[in-house]
């Protein structure tokens, strides 16, 4: 009888289970999301016309634009972007090329 008195007050725990077909998946480190977020297909509209593109894309077109626009901001980020991610030159980019007096004599 002592038991049962015990026990009223307590609730007993029930064992915890996986449900089966539900795998308990690692957590995703923040570069794989980046990666997957910036590789994801948008549409936006550019000059009356649906045109589809990577996220990534995207955000580089509008950090161009506005360092064309003259935002110092956005030309400080497009230069580090350049440095950190090299490639080819954008077709009627301007190339400029440091010559020195001794190089002109040349």
């Amino acid at each position: 009888m002592s038991e049962n008195s015990q026990d009223q007050g307590r609730r007993r725990r029930r064992p915890t289970r996986r449900r089966r077909g539900k795998s308990i998946a690692p957590p995703l480190s923040i570069a794989s999301h980046f990666r997957r977020l910036a590789a994801e297909e948008i549409e936006i509209e550019a000059n009356g016309k649906r045109v589809r593109m990577s996220r990534w894309d995207a955000y580089i077109n509008q950090v161009y634009i506005m360092a064309l626009n003259k935002d110092i901001g956005a030309t400080r980020l497009l230069e580090k972007l350049r440095k950190q991610f090299p490639g080819e030159k954008l077709p009627g980019e301007i190339i400029t090329f440091h010559l020195s007096e001794v190089d002109m004599r040349l």
